[in-house]
This record gives structure tokens, C-alpha cells and sequence, in this order.
């Protein structure tokens, strides 16, 4: 019997402006942005800069307002008492992967994950990586080419199950904070080049895992 894959909706790398001047859908396979470009983005990762911060005064709601260049975006908090906003001051760099959301007009986002940037030459590695995106297609919009014939990427449901749970066991076991890097889970999972970029691809697609920094990953 196959394997029944549940998955997230894939946290797109975008300009914070592909968000802001996208146009809001609501349908009833869910809401969301539908960016210039044709992509739709229930899931965001951005990177920019705290421009502003909010904290209500009582503390169940707070906000940041980021700023990438391209446009500004806030990122909504709510029961912040142990909210990562608490760690974030303006003019921070920040990565954020969260819900996009709209309220009365604003396009706004709920972080899942706020990652403090502390090497401002990541702003410029993840604008190389927004250039280098693939153009948008039916099949696999803004995934990264990583040079992985057709044929190697149509993998059967119930072995990329067995592979991906192997990749998750080894960074679950080998994170002792700072990440696994790729070298490691290779040789842990016994997995080819072509094999492990695939999952990994997938994985960071749909948001279950993220980089801290290049070729090192974290579970989200």
C-alpha cells in the first residue's frame, strides 16, 4: 500500500513586493496571494530589514515591519510573552517564513519561524537566489534547478517517503543546534547526490526543513 504524503504548503523565497503588490484570492482550496509572476504563495520566506517594532500594552499582540528593498511587510505576533519579537530590535536583519495573511486590505504575514541574521552578505546571497529562481511552470514554480534529469525526479510516493524519513531521522539525530550538514546526512543515509539533492529539495519546498547557512539543515 502507498504511502499518503501530507503536505504543507511550500514557503516560497519572494520579494517582499511580490507580496504586497499581488492580488488576494480566497477559493476553496485556500486562500491566497497570487503574485505578478502567476505563483500562489499561502507560504512565505523573506528577508529584510526591522524597520519598526510594535508591542501593544498588554502584552498579547506585537508587530515588526521588514523592509527588503522592494517593499515593507509587517510580521504579526499575538500571546508574545515568549514570541521571538521579544528578540528582535530595528534594524536587525531577519528571515522569516510564515503565513501570508490579509486583513482589510493589508497584506501581512504570521511567522513561523524568525531567524536573527547576524552577516549582512546574506541579504546579497538571497537576492543571487531570487535572480537564479526558475520562471514559473505548472509543475514545479520557483524550485531550484539543481540539475536533476526528469527522470530522477519523478520518484515513486513510497520510496521518497522511506528517503525523506531517513534524512529526517539523521538531522533530528545529529543537530546539536547549529545544523547537519549535507556531507553528514550523505554518508548517514547512504543516499546518492542526485538522490539526497531531491529530497532535500523537497523538503525545503514544502518548509519542513530550512538552512541556517548553505548546505546545513535544521527541522523547522
Amino acid at each position: 500500500m502507498s504511502r499518503i504524503i501530507k503536505k504543507r504548503a511550500t514557503a516560497y523565497k519572494v520579494h517582499i513586493s511580490d507580496l504586497v503588490n499581488g492580488k488576494w484570492v480566497e477559493k476553496p482550496n485556500g486562500r491566497f496571494i497570487v503574485t505578478g509572476s502567476g505563483l500562489e504563495v499561502q507560504r512565505a520566506r523573506v528577508m529584510g530589514t526591522v524597520v519598526d517594532k510594535f508591542i501593544s500594552s498588554q502584552p498579547d499582540f506585537g508587530s515588526i515591519t521588514i523592509d527588503d528593498g522592494s517593499e515593507t511587510i509587517r510580521a504579526k505576533f499575538w500571546k508574545n510573552q515568549n514570541s521571538p519579537i521579544n528578540k528582535v530590535q530595528i534594524g536587525d536583519i531577519v528571515d522569516i517564513i510564515g503565513k501570508v495573511k490579509e486583513y482589510r486590505g493589508e497584506v501581512y504575514l504570521v511567522p513561523e519561524l524568525v531567524i536573527n541574521v547576524d552577516d549582512p552578505n546574506w541579504e546579497i546571497v538571497r537576492e543571487l537566489e531570487l535572480m537564479l529562481l526558475k520562471p514559473v511552470g505548472e509543475t514545479s514554480p520557483l524550485k531550484e534547478d539543481i540539475g536533476v534529469s526528469e527522470e530522477d525526479k519523478t520518484v515513486p510516493e513510497e520510496d521518497l517517503a522511506s528517503k525523506i524519513t531517513r534524512i529526517m531521522e539523521v538531522i533530528e539525530k545529529f543537530d546539536e543546534g547549529e545544523g547537519v550538514d549535507f556531507q553528514i546526512i550523505k554518508k548517514e543515509t547512504g543516499l546518492s547526490l542526485k538522490e539526497l539533492e531531491s529530497c532535500l529539495t523537497e523538503l525545503l519546498s514544502d518548509g519542513t526543513i530550512y538552512e541556517p547557512r548553505p548546505q546545513t539543515y535544521r527541522k523547522l
